[in-house]
């Protein structure tokens, strides 16, 4: 999924089993670790909740961005 915060395009990469996120902001990827708060490329990001499954089609995940 992809979503625009300040002129920044933020995509989920990918969920991981123990809960953490990859995440892309505007060609910048990072690792958030489950109930985390990050700072990646000026956009702060919480990783709320993940739900993982082994085919990566049907991972997904809570995040808040601003």
């Amino acid at each position: 999924d992809l979503v625009t915060v300040n002129f920044k395009d933020v995509t989920l990469l990918n969920v991981g089993e123990g809960g953490s996120v990859v995440v892309d902001v505007d060609g910048v990827a990072d690792t958030i670790l489950a109930s985390s708060t990050k700072i990646v490329n000026g956009i702060k990001i919480t990783n709320e909740d993940t739900v993982y499954n082994n085919e990566i089609s049907q991972r997904s995940a809570i995040l808040v961005i601003s």
